[in-house]
């Protein structure tokens, strides 16, 4: 019995560790939403282009632009959501960073593998503009993770 109240606290104290670090990556970026004066014109053609129902990009992306644009009224424009999207998925590339590295290595490596993605520059860059990077990056690390579990 002890063994598994060991367990479950174990699980519990990772998730609190995701959710500090998620919230560190998240609030550390959401100020700079409009850092970006202007967007890449692919950002620009992924969100116009996807209203035409021919385009060559995956829908989920366009599909998560307007339903944020559609019920958050705190959000101005698509670029904006886009933008919005773009940190939501850089500040949930936490959890998968953490989870492969504390699998491979320990608990510390993980928290320090996911310090260094939330400062990156690289990270940061791409989590702050209108692209699908970010939410591609946060499934390929999830995959990753899946696969060597």
């Amino acid at each position: 019995m002890s063994k598994q109240l060991d367990i479950h606290e174990k699980k519990s104290s990772d998730w609190r560790i995701i959710l500090v670090l998620f919230l560190i990556a998240f609030f550390t970026r959401i100020p700079l939403i409009n850092w970006y004066s202007a967007e890449y014109t692919d950002a620009i053609q992924q969100i116009t282009v996807f209203y035409n129902d021919i385009t060559f990009w995956p829908p989920l992306y366009g599909t998560l632009i307007t339903l944020l644009y559609g019920f958050f009224k705190f959000i101005p424009d698509y670029e904006t959501a886009g933008r919005f999207i773009s940190i939501l998925s850089g500040s949930l590339c936490v959890i998968p960073i953490y989870m492969t590295a504390k699998y491979i290595f320990n608990e510390k490596t993980g928290v320090y593998a996911v310090l260094l993605y939330i400062f990156s520059a690289l990270a940061l860059r791409w989590d702050l503009r209108a692209m699908t990077d970010s939410l591609f990056t946060l499934f390929f690390l999830t995959s990753i993770y899946f696969h060597i579990k």
